[in-house]
């Protein structure tokens, strides 16, 4: 039997959502071990892809109903062995889970729809006051950016390695501006890739001058910083420095948040708050809390905080307060909480970025006492 994480993977794979690079890499994997494992794979899609359109519907066992139609189709097929039917009724738990308890069935129809998610226009901000209007899907622009060559292609801005400028001279910034329901990559002059996350600004050299790397951001960033000896990278936030010689983190510093977090993923940091420096180790996420100072370091699931990069949400055990803010920032309306105590309610799950957000309040409908109410651009949670 397929191992449940191997499940899960190709269940998301099937709903269409981007695999994470250990995902993917697994599946990979496993596709390549045995001729068999394609094959059976191959099967798998194709029946998925025939009974594609479902929902959820309560109140029906998940394997015993999708074991009833295996079967149906493996007697129609005359030729079904219980292995794969065993695997099959395995990769429709899996894929249940996903979207609430119980069985896929047939939708008899439409279902309400809370935000269709309408893209805005990133913008590129120049040293001198000018906004260049980056749309989404832009090919093959090149731009003079402060005397730099860069190019847009498809959601990327990429400044060419330019002439450093020295010390003394002035440095010419330009700032990436980010607004609700959009994302953007930026690979900046030294290499770094930043992955800009919605309603966030990176304020960045066009050239980074000799010995000296920093950039300052609000909002939320995952940042690949290219190595160099030479040069410390440092991004700087309202709350906290994250000074770096090359390596992955996430920093969020989202104004409206209670903290600001930044949680690395491979290399070392070292974060300055409060007047005092913590080094971290992969894994681990400092936080530092806006209203008490206080600064705190622990070992996280570092997928729930970079997730969002590749295109989805996941969240374990998260307050719905928290969740709401994270969603509605990227689908850009105002969450109303009928009651104080809803938004200690706790939620586990995953929602893919670019999916209708009714799906996910239909989910938490059918675990918990709640209701999501659309009323003009606000979300009412109530009971």
């Amino acid at each position: 039997m397929m191992e449940e994480r191997l499940l899960s993977i190709i269940a998301a794979q099937f709903a269409g959502e981007i695999l994470p690079e250990a995902d993917r890499v697994l599946l990979e994997e496993w596709l390549e071990r045995l001729p068999e494992n394609r094959r059976e794979y191959g099967r798998l899609e194709q029946w998925y892809q025939s009974n594609a359109g479902f929902r959820v519907r309560k109140g029906i066992n998940c394997e015993v109903a999708w074991e009833s139609i295996l079967e149906k189709k493996r007697v129609a097929d005359g030729l079904r062995r219980r292995r794969l039917f065993r695997r099959m009724a395995g990769v429709a738990a899996v894929l249940a889970l996903l979207v609430g308890t119980g069985v896929w069935m047939r939708e008899q129809g439409g279902e309400e729809q809370f935000y269709s998610l309408k893209v805005q226009e990133v913008q590129l901000e120049l040293g001198d006051g000018e906004k260049i209007a980056l749309p989404s899907g832009m090919k093959d622009l090149s731009l003079a950016v402060s005397g730099v060559n860069a190019v847009c292609d498809s959601n990327r801005l990429t400044y060419r390695a330019g002439i450093s400028p020295a010390k003394d001279e002035t440095v010419v910034y330009n700032r990436l501006i980010v607004p609700v329901r959009a994302e953007y990559r930026l690979v900046l002059s030294d290499g770094t890739r930043v992955f800009m996350n919605a309603a966030s600004e990176l304020r960045y050299p066009a050239v980074f001058p000799q010995g000296k790397r920093e950039v300052y951001l609000k909002g939320e960033a995952y940042f690949e910083v290219s190595r160099d000896t030479s040069s410390r990278f440092t991004v700087k936030t309202a709350d906290m420095d994250i000074e770096v010689l090359g390596t992955s983190f996430n920093v969020n510093a989202y104004t409206e948040g209670s903290s600001t977090m930044a949680t690395l993923i491979s290399g070392k940091v070292r974060a300055v708050c409060g007047g005092r420096e913590y080094d971290l180790q992969p894994g681990y996420q400092i936080s530092s809390d806006r209203e008490t100072g206080e600064v705190n370091v622990k070992e996280v699931n570092t997928l729930l905080y970079t997730a969002w990069k590749d295109g989805y949400y996941y969240f374990e055990a998260q307050h719905l307060e928290d969740i709401m803010q994270m969603v509605s920032r990227w689908y850009g309306f105002r969450v109303v909480f009928q009651e104080p105590k809803l938004k200690e309610l706790e939620f586990s799950g995953r929602l893919q970025r670019y999916e209708e957000v009714g799906r996910l309040f239909r989910k938490f409908e059918q675990v918990e006492n709640i209701r999501f109410i659309q009323t003009g651009d606000s979300v009412v949670v109530c009971e």
